[in-house]
């Protein structure tokens, strides 16, 4: 038996045979009569995948006298700092936004497909001051680029 199929590239490349089966076979010698064609079916991705962040918080700390785009440190043990959405091509492009927005810290990438590391590092180095502020709370976002936007 001979595999009528394969995948390509996302694609099923399926091989038909048509025979035609006499009712009556008068001799050995009759022939059957057959035809072929093959048959491509290709598979696309559906928005089916949200943008999810490998963990629900992150705490960081960083220096006040920090110069500007230095890395927030991430404090806890075995921090995955990894953002996800494993849909295809523009379904599984999405960007990266701190909430509120504010003027002290910047998240990259900006922009990731699929998977990325990110980061989260100082935007205004002046505006950091410990005896201003000794804590600050935001929130990580990862909107798909898509319509319709889902959020994670």
């Amino acid at each position: 038996s001979e595999d009528t199929s394969q995948q390509v590239n996302g694609a099923y490349i399926l091989k038909i045979t048509a025979t035609e089966v006499p009712q009556f076979k008068t001799s050995a010698s009759d022939e059957t009569m057959q035809v072929r064609t093959e048959v491509t079916v290709i598979v696309t991705d559906i928005n089916d995948e949200i943008p999810t962040f490998r963990q629900t918080i992150y705490r960081c700390e960083v220096n006040e006298n920090s110069q500007s785009n230095t890395p927030l440190s991430f404090i806890d043990d075995d921090v995955q700092n990894i953002v996800e959405d494993h849909d295809i091509g523009n379904n599984g492009t999405f960007r990266l936004f701190l909430d509120p927005q504010n003027d002290l810290f910047e998240i990259v990438p900006a922009v990731a497909v699929n998977e990325a590391n990110f980061m989260v590092r100082v935007k205004n180095a002046k505006a950091i001051d410990y005896e201003e502020m000794k804590e600050i709370n935001f929130t990580l976002f990862a909107r798909e680029i898509d319509e319709p936007t889902r959020w994670g």
